[in-house]
């Protein structure tokens, strides 16, 4: 098996590569998936990250209340 590593805007991205005989590849990537998970679960400093893009739109949304429109 071998991994390579490549630094991304989002993170790291690790790829791995192993030789599997094409009947096994599914269960061969569901045991390598769930040792990976359960290891970065058995560590309280590491944690899955993901891309979010967030956007602020100041004074754009209006909501009218009992009293008249909030954020005149």
């Amino acid at each position: 098996p071998v991994v390579f590593t490549t630094v991304r805007d989002s993170g790291v991205l690790l790829t791995g590569r192993m030789m599997v005989d094409a009947r096994r590849r599914r269960s061969a990537e569901d045991a390598v998936w769930r040792f990976v998970l359960d290891a970065i679960d058995a560590e309280p400093e590491v944690s899955l990250a993901y891309p979010t893009q967030r956007t602020y739109l100041p004074d754009t949304v209006r909501v009218k209340g009992e009293d008249g429109p909030v954020n005149p």
